[in-house]
């Protein structure tokens, strides 16, 4: 398990997959597997914070695949 900081927001996210150890002004430092930390971390662009990420990566999922356009 790795200790990491997230904002309420995308604790909300991860909270099935991940332990909350402490909760401190909005901010949760959270136990995650070593392998969901490792995937988070592979999606992250230079200088975007684990909870970007999260929230970056759950906008992702809810938009729609763009239909083929029509001839």
């Amino acid at each position: 398990m790795i200790e990491v900081d997230l904002r309420a927001a995308a604790y909300e996210l991860v909270r099935e997959g991940a332990v909350a150890k402490s909760r401190r002004r909005g901010a949760y430092t959270v136990l995650m597997s070593k392998n969901l930390a490792a995937q988070l971390d592979a999606a992250r662009a230079p200088g975007e914070d684990m909870s970007d990420v999260i929230l970056r990566l759950a906008k992702e999922a809810k938009t729609p695949a763009k239909p083929y356009p029509s001839r």
